[in-house]
């Protein structure tokens, strides 16, 4: 699945992937680095 990354260096998640993880405006996210990508789980 692919995202965006806006000029503001804000991540856009795909709303299939929002939905599927449950997240919603205002939302926590724990971001980390894995590999040589990013792990995002809900917070």
């Amino acid at each position: 699945m692919e995202a965006t990354i806006d000029s503001g260096g804000r991540l856009l998640l795909p709303k299939a992937l929002r939905d599927a993880l449950g997240l919603v405006p205002g939302s926590k996210v724990d971001i980390s680095r894995y590999g040589m990508g990013l792990q995002i789980t809900p917070g």
